[in-house]
This record gives structure tokens, sequence and C-alpha cells, in this order.
């Protein structure tokens, strides 16, 4: 992998240190991307702006707890998710 990771930097006339930090910093982005896009189905499959409003509703009677329950877990956890790899990517920069 060193080879081509050399290889490679050359090519695009990067460091390898350059080369790596924009490659994670890449894959950061994808991933908050895909965390993004998860958030955003659970915002449309509900009809709300934020995890706090979901919970309200399934507290007022007005979505049914199973699953909405388990999906606002998922969604504070996408949350977190969502801010942690913004954070580690801002620090690349």
């Amino acid at each position: 992998m060193a080879i081509a990771m050399e290889t490679i930097a050359q090519g695009l006339h990067l460091t390898p240190t350059e080369l790596m930090q924009r490659s994670l910093r890449a894959f950061l982005e994808h991933e908050a991307r895909a965390v993004q896009l998860d958030i955003d189905d659970l915002r449309d499959r509900y009809r709300v702006n934020s995890a706090v409003e979901l919970h309200a509703q399934i507290e007022a009677g007005v979505v049914y707890s199973h699953p909405a329950w388990e999906e606002y877990i998922e969604w504070q956890t996408l949350e977190t998710q969502l801010i942690r790899l913004q954070r580690w990517s801002e620090e690349l920069r």
C-alpha cells in the first residue's frame, strides 16, 4: 500500500501526507452525506423537522410509538454521528 500511496501522490503532485488528509476528509464528507440522507429520510417519513418534534408527536399520540420510538433513538444517534463527522472533517482543514 505504501508504494501505491507514493505513486498516486506523485501523480497528483501531492505529498503522501496531503493525499492522506484529502482522502480522509473526502471519506468523512461522504459518510456525513450518507448520515444526512438517513436523517432526511426520517424527516420525510414523519413530516417533522427534528428528532425533538418527532418525540413530541410520539408523546402526544400523533404518531404510533412503534416503530417511531426506535427511529427517534436512531435519529438522535445519527445526529451525534453527523456532528462527530463534521468536527473531524473541520479538524483536518
